[in-house]
């Protein structure tokens, strides 16, 4: 899928059918202001202490990769990060270029254990572009959801795109769903989870009846990219409200099963109120989970 040309970042991907895994890499073209929201009970990131409030209050980050095989996806990543000091892009300390690239990932050793390589991270990096595949591509390739009754009786996600905009303001969202819980469409009812049979379990009914089967193999990965004006604390609230409205749509959400972490990315460009701000994320991000399955 394309992306609009006035979005400043550029996507870059690699994935393996081999492995069932890959690796996402979000570039910006330009300085920015970026936040932070981690909501689920098992996060695996990298270098995103510095998007906290409080922290260092200027600092733009280079890109953000999401990237499969759990916490060893930092070896891939690292593949970005070299590559941007390579370009000379980064923060400049006492002549050294650091990079400022934080890292999200999921779980997603379900085919092999192979770990990954520092060369997913130099392709993806040195093939990015303006747009970005959609469905069992790049960090989703081996994304899967509703896991409460094990991986083998969860159903094929990905990753996803989508944006909104309105009078010179935009806001786009691409996810990563690699989920606990089950994805629900606009008519409230399940689209992908758990099945038993070939029907849907109901996760949220399943452990309500006192059915627990923990599966510590999940995660739901987002990030925000606006022109809007926001400073730290407001581009961490943006991200808090993107990922607080896609509980209405994967049920449940935010267990301690899931390490769900969203990211904002804003280019400040235009004055807008954040209450606006905050819907336009919460729509784009919920048409990116969309997106994945083909079904509104």
């Amino acid at each position: 899928m394309k992306i609009p040309d006035y979005m400043d970042i550029l996507v870059g991907e690699f994935e393996s059918d081999t492995l069932g895994s890959g690796l996402t890499a979000i570039i910006t073209e330009r300085d920015n202001i970026t936040g932070i929201s981690q909501r689920g009970g098992a996060p695996g990131t990298m270098g995103t202490e510095v998007l906290h409030p409080l922290h260092r209050k200027f600092t733009s980050v280079d890109g953000i990769v999401l990237t499969g095989r759990s916490i060893f996806g930092i070896i891939s990543a690292m593949g970005v990060i070299k590559s941007l000091r390579d370009d000379g892009r980064g923060l400049k300390i006492r002549g050294k270029i650091v990079p400022v690239v934080p890292v999200a990932v999921i779980f997603d050793f379900i085919e092999n254990d192979t770990l990954p390589e520092e060369s997913w991270g130099r392709f993806a990096y040195s093939n990015r572009k303006k747009s970005i595949n959609i469905g069992r591509h790049g960090a989703g390739r081996g994304a899967t959801v509703g896991k409460v009754l094990g991986i083998e009786n969860s159903m094929p996600s990905g990753q996803g795109f989508a944006y909104v905009e309105k009078s010179g303001i935009y806001v786009g969202a691409i996810s990563v769903v690699n989920a606990f819980g089950d994805i629900y469409g606009t008519d409230g009812e399940i689209i992908a989870g758990a099945r038993r049979g070939g029907k849907f379990i109901n996760t949220i009914k399943y452990i309500i009846n006192g059915n627990v089967s923990p599966e510590y193999e999940n995660t739901t990965l987002g990030v925000i990219i606006t022109n809007a004006r926001l400073d730290r604390e407001e581009a961490c609230i943006v991200a808090e409200a993107a990922n607080n409205s896609l509980s209405g749509i994967i049920k449940p959400f935010n267990t301690t099963f899931d390490g769900d972490t969203f990211f904002t990315i804003a280019f400040n460009e235009k004055e807008e109120d954040i209450e606006r701000i905050k819907l336009m994320a919460q729509e784009a991000i919920r048409n990116s989970v969309y997106s994945i399955f083909k079904k509104p």
